[in-house]
């Protein structure tokens, strides 16, 4: 397989790319697929090259971008030297990282979806807490529909968890969908009663050290707990590794590491969605496109669902972590900008159609049902 990478600089200076082979042929049905790669790689490199330009024009500072099929890297790009083994803040990334963590919990037995919030926090509890916290389940906090209508502040209060439990819960939990990176909190909390180990602590042997990822660091509350919905330092190589892992339906070089039921959950269609600057209520009333906007796709366990079957995670500086299961494929981009959206479009231009087989893939009639039965059901829930 060949791997292209990139500075920046070699992007203006239009300066032959280095290709490296970071893959051997070990037998002729192996041959036959590294020809397929081989011959589709250098797609990817060209559409790379077209995706930086793009988003010079659109002033979106991209730092590094790693393309991945089968868990082998197709291409890779930095802006400087060794930018995509830096480490940098993956901001609400680092949810999808908690809910795995959450899944694999599940699979030791140390959770259930269905136990309620309220149980792990007996002494953090309002004097009276009202009957929507009490049914408030760890399901809830994994798919953004715990009943809040606004951001928990956690910055200024000594005790977050307590904080959140205090915040009103306006809506029956399962039935409004608010995205609030403060869910991942509450799960990191949950998830450091039950194992008694920080959430990098609990993840290391079981997912980042299998993965090759060395080097994770997680911000904390003052009580030590890893902040969950944000906070994750990684670099690009590790987050396109993470994703890699849930295309793959949990398998990592053969070896099982997330429970194959539990990925499909998380990729999978949980509630539906809308963007933060929407509030779900006038959702039927936005005139949004369920065709246009990639907010109102759908949600997983912490997973945004996209246009054209895919799925992806996302932070509010430009971090993506784009998912195409169909293809067993993944693109990773950490950029520092606010034009997130933008960002994504132009991934959809020019990356996606680069990778071996997505070309000429059209939307199909039962994904069109799917959308359509999606949009349903939030007009018929509101």
């Amino acid at each position: 397989m060949n791997v292209f990478r990139f500075s920046h600089n070699d992007i203006m200076q239009r300066i032959t790319c280095i290709v490296f082979f970071v893959m051997t042929l070990t037998s002729e049905s192996s041959a036959s697929y590294h020809k397929t790669i081989k011959a589709n790689t250098q797609n990817v490199s060209q559409a790379l090259v077209r995706f930086i330009e793009a988003t010079d024009e659109y002033d979106i500072f991209i730092e590094s971008v790693s393309v991945m099929q089968h868990g082998q890297l197709l291409a890779c790009w930095e802006n400087a030297e060794g930018m995509a083994e830096k480490p940098r803040s993956q901001q609400e990334l680092s949810g999808t990282v908690t809910a795995m963590a959450v899944g694999l919990a599940v699979d030791e037995g140390l959770l259930s979806l269905d136990d309620k919030v309220a149980a792990f926090f007996p002494d953090q509890l309002p004097a009276q807490p009202s009957a929507n916290l009490q049914a408030m389940t760890i399901r809830h906090l994994l798919t953004m529909t715990s009943g809040h209508d606004k951001d928990t502040p956690c910055g200024q209060y000594e005790n977050w968890a307590e904080n959140y439990l205090a915040q009103p819960v306006k809506y029956s939990p399962g039935s409004y969908f608010f995205y609030d990176p403060m869910a991942g909190y509450m799960l990191s909390a949950i998830l450091q009663k039950v194992t008694g180990q920080s959430l990098p602590d609990y993840l290391r042997p079981r997912l980042f050290e299998p993965l090759g990822i060395v080097t994770i660091e997680w911000e904390a509350s003052p009580q030590g707990i890893s902040a969950g919905g944000w906070g994750l330092h990684a670099t690009t190589q590790d987050m396109a590794r993470i994703g890699s892992l849930l295309v793959q339906k949990g398998k990592w070089e053969g070896r099982r590491l997330l429970p194959r039921r539990w990925v499909k959950q998380m990729l999978g269609y949980q509630t539906a969605s809308c963007p933060r600057d929407v509030r779900y209520e006038e959702l039927p009333k936005s005139g949004l496109s369920l065709y246009e906007n990639d907010w109102i796709q759908g949600f997983g366990y912490q997973m945004w669902h996209c246009r054209s079957g895919l799925v992806r995670a996302e932070g509010t500086g430009g971090q993506i972590l784009l998912l195409l299961p169909e293809f067993d494929s993944i693109i990773m981009v950490n950029a520092d900008t606010r034009q997130v959206e933008s960002e994504l479009a132009l991934a959809y231009l020019h990356l996606a159609p680069s990778i071996p087989d997505w070309r000429g893939k059209k939307e199909n009639k039962s994904r069109t049902q799917t959308r359509q039965h999606n949009l349903h059901y939030v007009n018929s829930h509101l």
